[in-house]
């Protein structure tokens, strides 16, 4: 199973190049993760890292790192990373917190 993102249809993608992106790894926001590229990205080439980051299988030092912030606190129910975000995938928007870099907010 892999892990996408649902787009929003009233907001675009822009077409800027990115350095970093910042995303969430818990259900409610308390564990956010960063990805820093080498190269300047596109906002979708971003996002599909992000994508392949949270299609990761779940491990147990990972699930350790963000079960204090989960919908349920119980391993059994999640087979990937992004599976711990339980209904949190929404992009509703991109937010930029510093020049070239972007945080994703999503909604459920």
């Amino acid at each position: 199973m892999s892990f996408s993102y649902i787009l929003s249809s009233y907001y675009p993608i822009p077409d800027k190049q990115l350095s970093s992106i910042i995303f969430d790894i818990s259900r409610y926001g308390k564990h956010t993760h960063r990805i820093d590229f080498g190269k300047p990205v596109s906002y979708t080439d971003a996002i599909e890292e992000v994508e392949r980051f949270l299609s990761v299988p779940l491990d147990d030092e990972y699930y350790n790192l963000v079960k204090d912030d989960l919908f349920i606190d119980d391993r059994r129910y999640f087979d990937t990373r992004g599976e711990c975000l339980t209904d949190l995938k929404f992009l509703e928007r991109l937010k930029e917190v510093e020049p070239s870099v972007v945080m994703i907010k999503c909604g459920s």
